[in-house]
């Protein structure tokens, strides 16, 4: 099944853009939105020709979101493993007690 390409016109730090992707144009919007903001956080008290800087602290301050989100992800993992662990050693104490 061929996967169909979305194109969608976005401004972000006002400039356009078109972005071409397998992602809804709802969820690429939303991420433009998202960038828009964090760009904005990162501009204020830069000026307009500082840019290229507040796209870097952009970019530094969602990549450290990113990875918190990770870290986290990653903990919820090997707490869910504990559990499924602990889960089947309850059963077997079970089972060997119905039997």
């Amino acid at each position: 099944m061929e996967e169909s390409v979305n194109r969608v016109r976005v401004v972000i730090a006002g400039e356009e853009y078109h972005i071409r992707g397998s992602a809804p144009a709802e969820t690429v919007g939303r991420i433009s939105d998202y960038v828009n903001e964090k760009i904005s956080e990162a501009g204020k008290g830069m000026t307009s020709k500082e840019r290229y800087k507040q796209a870097i602290l952009a970019a530094v301050n969602i990549t450290e979101e990113l990875f918190d989100a990770r870290k986290k992800l990653e903990e919820c993992q090997d707490r869910c493993h504990q559990f499924t662990f602990k889960a089947k050693e309850l059963n077997e104490k079970l089972e060997s007690l119905v039997k």
